[in-house]
């Protein structure tokens, strides 16, 4: 799904309010963590990540993320990633674009 500038400036509106999610660490990506990402997308659609450490090389880890979760980038402000997926049970889409 596409994302215009019109609907990712609504979302990171919805995303300030957020507390993060997830923290990414020393570990950086493991399965594990994608795993856990992939099933808090299924239920809240809208999350915010944040690089504890690795700091240097987080513009890589977010394509990686976004890749690995198949999510759409809303943005990347200092050490936290907010990302977006759609639902895939529509009984749990509770964000319209």
């Amino acid at each position: 799904m596409k994302i215009n500038k019109h609907q990712r400036r609504k979302l990171k509106r919805l995303a300030h309010s957020l507390k993060v999610s997830t923290n990414i660490g020393k570990s950086g990506l493991t399965e594990g963590v994608i795993s856990s990402l992939n099933e808090i997308l299924d239920n809240k659609e809208l999350i915010k990540i944040k690089f504890t450490q690795n700091k240097d090389i987080r513009e890589k880890l977010s394509s990686e993320i976004i890749s690995k979760t198949k999510s759409n980038e809303i943005c990347l402000i200092g050490n936290t990633l907010i990302i977006y997926r759609q639902s895939s049970n529509p009984q749990k889409r509770h964000i319209k674009i």
